[in-house]
């Protein structure tokens, strides 16, 4: 069991014999604070999202002295209202597809909009718009495990389900044209 502090400090609990295992801090700007995490699976990786909107992807988090933060990343963009905006009202949130290896993020800086990761190429896969009332934000969103739908839930607490579009085809090389040849 992984758990933040109100701040930056990541504990990790052994939940069966209700011992800490390991400690340490996630290394958040001063006035931000952990608000999401998520267990990249295969890789035994753990992400965790800040206020701020920003990403940092840990290995060994689990053993004492060995976590090692592998990168870190803007992961949604921030608007002037965000900004301005108080650490306690900037919420980043975050689920993990295994199927198709994105992180999706939403909130932490970005008024309504949701982005769909690719951390193995650290670079956003697709962006997408979500329409919210005036000073509204997503708070919290789920991605199913092997299907393209999204939920999101706004602040206000309405919950959407989003489809987002397939990325868009790679369009096809049309072969050389033929030289044509000079009659004999």
């Amino acid at each position: 069991l992984a758990t933040s502090s109100a701040r930056e400090e990541v504990a990790v609990w052994n939940v069966a014999t209700r011992q800490r295992l390991n400690v340490y801090n996630n290394g958040n700007p001063a006035g931000t604070r952990c608000t999401a995490m998520a267990l990249i699976g295969a890789q035994s990786l753990l992400a965790i999202g800040s206020s701020d909107g920003c990403v940092r992807l840990w290995q060994g988090w689990d053993t004492p002295g060995c976590q090692q933060q592998l990168c870190a990343w803007q992961g949604t963009e921030r608007d002037r209202e965000s900004r301005e905006r108080s650490a306690k009202e900037r919420v980043l949130s975050m689920s993990w597809q295994p199927q198709s290896g994105l992180l999706a993020l939403a909130g932490g800086g970005s008024a309504s909009g949701l982005a769909l990761w690719n951390i193995e190429h650290e670079k956003c896969a697709q962006r997408l718009a979500v329409p919210l009332p005036a000073k509204e934000y997503l708070s919290c969103l789920a991605v199913a495990p092997h299907s393209p739908p999204v939920l999101v839930r706004p602040r206000h607490g309405l919950v959407r389900a989003l489809h987002p579009p397939p990325p868009p085809p790679t369009a096809p090389v049309p072969p050389p044209a033929a030289a044509a040849s000079a009659p004999a």
